[in-house]
């Protein structure tokens, strides 16, 4: 077992196996079955394939809070299905195993080189593996010489056995019919025995299997890497010095900076002036309670203002970015930057004018994940804004602007994924419509339906509150969505593999809902 050779192939060979395994774990999970807690369950199957395989080597804060947040996402997705979790979750598996390989960093750039070489290289890294393997063999050539001659004495009598048994089968032709009937009755029983799988399950195992073996064996590859792009060695100096450059009578002028500090300055002023109009209109309307104008309805000002107003906040920064880089000295004054300040202050005021007035639209028309996802843009732009003053005002560099952006939106999408998005808008959507009271639009039943079975509690609590003395419309279009949505939900928990805590809880909640629903129609009726 001291042999290199030996101890490689077993490691390979033990690490193919764990790698089948996972594939024949997350087949039995995955292939043509509902999603649900069947995901996690594969990804949880892979992080604990990349423990055992990493174990020694988890020792930094950073690789184990990444770990933790790995474990965290998978408890999401037990809670709900979540393709922004699942998205997450294969990105920290990837971080997960670069971080142990090179260690960790802050440094966004370096992060994003690193994912790209992964993703360019996992699908050759078995291989390259192989490669690796034979470059083994023929260091140790005894090897070979051992293997062909057993391949010789396995093959040898059984290809002259073979010659004989086709020789008397010729001369004799009891022998013939015998052996013609022996392999007609194999052949039958091997092709009942062995049916090949479709397509698309052949090619989930490869998928699954390159997955796996690319993420374990990522540090084998990366080294190969390092070696490969050594620098070359230095080139001795020249022993005769550089020819003088010959001086000129009038050199050539420099050029002058398109932007200067004066522009920069008078460009300030006019945005400041411009911004300040805007604010103080909105101010004026959104904050002041004053009347529009003849012909315009607060839907039309919500809406045409709400999505224009970020737009321009991304374009104020794109300037900010292009004004004050490090290379441009027309910001290293005190006039511009304090400008710089009152204008940020402004576009920062203006996006927190613009979520008002998509709130203002929300609450006239509903609530959609469109819009959810347009808040949450708006926020990560105001946020934005932020760090470019900081970076701005510290003197930081343009990595540190990504760096903080990037984790600002990894941090927001995370928890995300801890929210109930379907069952909050539709609980929204039912307190504000029309027909229960509220200042929206009437209730849209197809919107709640096309978000899945986490609206079912919220429209069983409204049946339960509307009860039979309710408005028959009302309830009409409420129990075709629930009967839906219900036949949607036992379709998705028929098979355990679509299991989550909140399905389960949500025919926890109907079956207490039409216990309730019965007993009122029963004292109706009576």
């Amino acid at each position: 077992m001291n042999n290199p050779l030996t101890l490689l192939r077993t490691r390979l060979s033990l690490l193919l196996g764990l790698c089948l395994v996972f594939v024949a774990l997350s087949d039995t999970l995955l292939y043509r079955q509902p999603l649900g807690i069947n995901l996690p369950l594969a990804a949880g199957a892979l992080l604990l394939l990349l423990s055992i395989r990493l174990f020694r080597r988890l020792r930094s804060l950073p690789q184990q809070a990444v770990f933790l947040a790995i474990i965290g996402l998978l408890a999401a997705q037990a809670g709900r299905t979540s393709l922004l979790a699942a998205i997450l979750t294969g990105l920290g598996l990837i971080t997960l195993v670069l971080g142990v390989r090179h260690g960790w960093t802050v440094d966004i750039e370096d992060w994003v080189r690193r994912g790209r070489r992964f993703l360019t290289s996992a699908p050759a890294q078995p291989f390259r593996d192989r490669s690796l393997v034979n470059r083994w063999r023929k260091r140790h050539p005894r090897f070979i010489e051992i293997t062909q001659l057993m391949v010789i004495r396995f093959l040898l009598p059984l290809v002259l056995g073979a010659l004989f048994v086709g020789l008397f089968a010729a001369a004799n032709p009891v022998l013939a019919n015998w052996l013609t009937d022996g392999f007609t009755a194999l052949w039958d029983f091997l092709c009942r025995l062995i049916t090949l799988p479709p397509v698309s399950r052949l090619l989930l195992w490869l998928a699954l299997l390159f997955l796996a073996w690319a993420l374990c064996r990522t540090h084998g590859h990366q080294r190969s890497l390092r070696r490969r792009t050594l620098p070359p060695p230095l080139r001795p100096i020249a022993s005769t010095p550089p020819p003088i450059p010959s001086l000129q009578a009038n050199p050539p002028p420099i050029p002058e900076p398109l932007l200067t500090s004066r522009l920069l300055i008078n460009c300030l002023l006019l945005f400041n002036v411009l911004f300040a109009v805007q604010n103080l209109l909105d101010s004026r309307y959104l904050w002041g309670g004053a009347a529009l104008p003849q012909g315009l309805t607060w839907a039309q000002y919500a809406h045409r203002g709400a999505y224009p107003l970020i737009v321009t906040a991304l374009l104020a920064a794109v300037f900010i970015l292009w004004a004050f880089h490090p290379t441009c000295r027309a910001g290293d004054t005190a006039t511009p930057r304090r400008l710089l300040v009152l204008w940020v202050a402004q576009n920062i005021f203006l996006a927190v004018s613009a979520v008002w007035r998509l709130n203002l639209y929300v609450q006239i028309y509903s609530l959609t994940l469109w819009r959810v996802a347009a808040g949450i843009w708006m926020f990560l732009v105001m946020t934005g804004l932020i760090w470019i003053l900081w970076r701005i005002l510290r003197n930081r560099g343009n990595a540190w602007l990504i760096n903080a952006n990037v984790y600002t939106l990894v941090t927001v999408l995370y928890l995300c994924c801890f929210v109930d998005w379907a069952g909050l808008i539709s609980a929204y959507n039912i307190q504000h419509c029309r027909e229960t009271g509220g200042g929206g639009q009437e209730l849209d039943a197809v919107y709640l339906q096309s978000l899945g079975t986490g609206a079912l509690p919220a429209l069983s609590e409204l049946r339960r509150r509307e009860g039979p003395q309710g408005s028959a419309a009302l309830r009409l279009k409420v129990e075709k969505t629930i009967k839906a949505l219900e036949t949607q939900l036992r379709e998705e928990t028929r098979n355990w593999r679509g299991w989550t805590r909140q399905r389960q809880h949500t025919l926890d909640a109907l079956r207490v809902t039409a216990a309730v629903v019965a007993s009122q129609t029963n004292g109706g009726r009576s």
